[in-house]
């Protein structure tokens, strides 16, 4: 993947976050705990493991959403970081999503990582998309506070133009420059976009009515997923572009994320189940006027499976049949744009081109 393949190996190759990466490295070599936030696809860990490959450091990484209970925190972080490196070299303990953990039903967690920041054994930096939560206070205070801040368009679109010239891509300004606008500021999410619109060496059409119709799913489900007042929930599907088949398998992906006990993701899926059973009723037996309990279920009950709102920091996923279709779709039409190339070459029709395909592949496989 182009996000894999152009990951900065070093801070001068991130772009938009200069002052904040020289306060980055600053605290780093101080051995002072950092507390980092910003939107996105900022940049915000790929300058940590920059700084980290320039300064020669070791680097070792945490999932705050993974560890979240007092002996969690100190049998692995406490663990790491107060352990010198094997290499005999600095080293930098990175906790991110920090603001995952709840404070009140984590079992001490926060209790635990704050008390860590007494310790001055390794550089410790702490992630965090929203660092003004009450139970952060005083992991704040502790800290020393460096915000990414959201990146510009022209700044996106110039990290593009980069990628697109080293991979030897055929573009136009205009398409870029709305793919950076349609990204919303995250660098990360603009990259995966272009290598989905890549055909080849060419870039196809940029579809921003599906850019504008995922933010308004996305809004749907915070209104789903977050909430436990009915009459809101109700709400979520009114304005949005979206069937209920549709609108199920995004919930089914992305429950397990935001529904973290487990009788309340229990809850949830069995509303899912019966949303599902209500479904195939309605196809068969021609029964629409039960659509509006599909509804109902999709939201009220979702919404209402949960015992309590939910706070929890996360970025939505696409369903995965979904991508998986979009990713063939993407294959379908290069080999579309080579049977044609075939069919034109050969003067034949685009249904002998496809017919007469394998065997095509087998004389260039004996010729080259």
């Amino acid at each position: 993947m182009l996000t894999k393949k152009y990951q900065p190996k070093y801070p001068s190759e991130i772009f938009g976050q200069e002052q904040a990466i020289k306060e980055l490295k600053m605290a780093i070599m101080a051995k002072r705990p950092v507390l980092l936030y910003g939107p996105s696809g900022c940049g915000k860990t790929a300058s940590i493991y920059a700084l980290a490959n320039e300064l020669n450091y070791e680097i070792v990484e945490f999932n705050a959403s993974d560890y979240r209970g007092v002996e969690q925190i100190e049998t692995t972080v406490s663990s790491a970081y107060k352990q010198q490196s094997l290499f005999h070299k600095g080293k930098i303990v990175l906790v991110d999503e920090v603001d995952a953990i709840s404070g009140t039903k984590d079992r001490g967690g926060l209790v635990a990582l704050s008390d860590l920041l007494e310790n001055k054994s390794n550089s410790l930096v702490l992630i965090a998309n929203d660092i003004w939560k009450e139970q952060l206070v005083k992991i704040r205070k502790k800290c020393a506070l460096v915000e990414f801040s959201k990146l510009g368009y022209a700044t996106i679109t110039a990290l593009l133009k980069e990628i697109c010239a080293k991979e030897k891509i055929e573009y136009d300004e205009k398409t870029l420059r709305e793919l950076a606008v349609l990204t919303g500021g995250d660098a990360r999410a603009a990259i995966n976009d272009l290598e989905a619109i890549r055909i080849g060496n060419k870039l196809q059409h940029v579809d921003t009515g599906q850019r504008e119709r995922e933010e308004s799913i996305i809004n749907s489900l915070n209104l789903i997923l977050r909430t436990r007042n009915a009459s809101v929930a109700l709400t979520a599907l009114k304005n949005v572009d979206i069937d209920y088949e549709e609108c199920l398998q995004w919930l089914d992906e992305n429950l397990p994320f935001i529904y973290r006990h487990k009788d309340d993701l229990l809850n949830a899926y069995r509303i899912l189940a019966k949303i599902d059973i209500l479904t195939r009723r309605i196809k068969k037996q021609q029964n629409y006027h039960l659509m509006v309990y599909q509804e109902v279920l999709l939201t009220a009950g979702v919404a209402l499976a949960k015992k309590e709102r939910c706070n929890i920091v996360f970025n939505y996923k696409k369903p995965s049949r979904i991508f998986k279709y979009f990713i063939t779709k993407a294959k379908r039409a290069r080999l579309n744009e080579t049977l044609q190339e075939i069919a034109t070459a050969c003067h034949m029709s685009l249904r002998k081109a496809r017919q007469e395909l394998p065997f095509v592949s087998k004389v260039l496989e004996k010729t080259y």
